[in-house]
């Protein structure tokens, strides 16, 4: 699945194309959210199906829908929690199920992820940003110290971003161009599902 910083850069151009949702600590906070228990020390496939919405014998996307619809006005945590899980499924439909090998599909979403942590100006901004958050909704499997946690590893993240760029090694499966130019139909794709 894409990384921290991608679910970020593609938070922060949802935001800029839907000015209605507001870029707030909530917004940001909840589109890291779901991954948030992957920095648990007992993290498990169990756990990363409770917080990214599977349900057995659904197909996932469906479920990730289902479970947003079921929301009568989603706080915007909420709603960029299950944008954080609909980025997730496109990334898994479009890219890992095509992918030769995980380490090659690993490989290219950490230097994607170098890549955007040192190219995102505004990326120290939005971490501080989203340090203020408060959500106030439950989220499936995810506690209050997951949710620090991720935003203790976001400030690592900015901290080591400084002189990270660098182009993918060849031959990268998935080149950094081909990964970011998803991002606008990603983004589309995530304002058809709340329409």
């Amino acid at each position: 699945m894409p990384g921290t910083i991608f679910h970020l850069y593609v938070a922060q151009r949802f935001a800029e194309r839907n000015p209605a949702v507001p870029a707030s600590p909530d917004y940001y906070l909840g589109h890291v959210a779901p991954d948030a228990v992957l920095l648990r020390s007992d993290a498990d496939a169990g756990l990363h199906a409770v917080t990214h919405l599977k349900q057995d014998g659904i197909p996932w996307e469906r479920s990730v829908l289902e479970s947003l619809r079921r929301l009568d006005h989603p706080s915007v945590y909420l709603l960029a929690f299950h944008l954080h899980v609909l980025v997730d499924v496109v990334f898994y439909e479009q890219l890992h199920t095509r992918r030769n090998g995980a380490s090659a599909y690993g490989s290219a979403m950490e230097v994607l992820d170098r890549n955007l942590s040192a190219r995102m100006t505004d990326l120290p901004a939005i971490v501080a940003l989203m340090a203020k958050a408060k959500p106030a909704d439950p989220t499936p499997g995810t506690t209050n110290d997951d949710l620090a946690a991720m935003v203790a590893d976001c400030r690592r993240l900015v901290a080591e971003a400084p002189g990270r760029a660098e182009e993918p090694p060849d031959p990268v499966e998935y080149p950094l161009h081909r990964l970011l130019a998803l991002t606008d139909p990603i983004v589309t794709y995530l304002e058809n599902c709340l329409h």
